[in-house]
């Protein structure tokens, strides 16, 4: 249970690559990775040996996450990073397996999701990432509330999402009358 095909073997049998909506911007939508393991059937204690034997042997951090459905819990991985360091492991393994690279290449699963959402560009997005505001960026929102704009049209015209103009606005200061 220490060998990377004993965690290649519990994610293509009980496991997820899966792409939450983090946000949406004007033309974009932004989706964030997260892998799961439904191990929805293990007690919270037996559920916590497994993390805690996983994350020891693989070098991941898999932390226990509520569901509603048997015992009540899962194991998941939530930040980018993880999941790339996860999907680096079982990825030797997956050469054979064509027909579960959905599982497993994220560019596919981007790919995939595009097709589906041919109105936003679609983006693998990472909490640790964050789209700093230039000094232009923070420029021309000023001047955009200057004028009267709405928050929605700023968001817009800076391809940013609606809260995170809300945000950098509040932490400049600018609130509408």
């Amino acid at each position: 249970m220490t060998h990377p095909l004993f965690l290649t073997t519990l994610f293509l049998d009980d496991g997820s690559l899966i792409l939450l909506s983090k946000r949406e911007a004007h033309t974009t939508l932004f989706l964030h990775p997260a892998i799961v393991i439904y191990t929805q059937c293990f007690t919270r204690v037996e559920n916590e040996l497994l993390k805690d034997h996983i994350n020891h042997s693989f070098g991941t951090n898999f932390v226990i996450t509520s569901r509603p459905d048997g015992h009540g819990f899962i194991l998941k991985l939530n930040k980018e990073h993880e999941v790339q360091h996860f999907l680096r492991i079982v990825n030797p393994y997956m050469n054979t397996l064509p027909s579960m690279r959905y599982k497993t290449d994220l560019n596919e699963r981007l790919r995939m999701e595009q097709e589906k959402r041919t109105d936003k560009q679609v983006v693998l997005c990472s909490s640790e990432k964050t789209r700093h505001y230039s000094v232009e960026e923070i420029e021309l929102l000023a001047q955009l509330y200057r004028e009267g704009q709405t928050w929605s049209d700023i968001a817009s015209q800076l391809n940013r999402s609606y809260w995170s103009v809300i945000y950098k606005a509040r932490q400049l200061g600018i609130t509408k009358k």
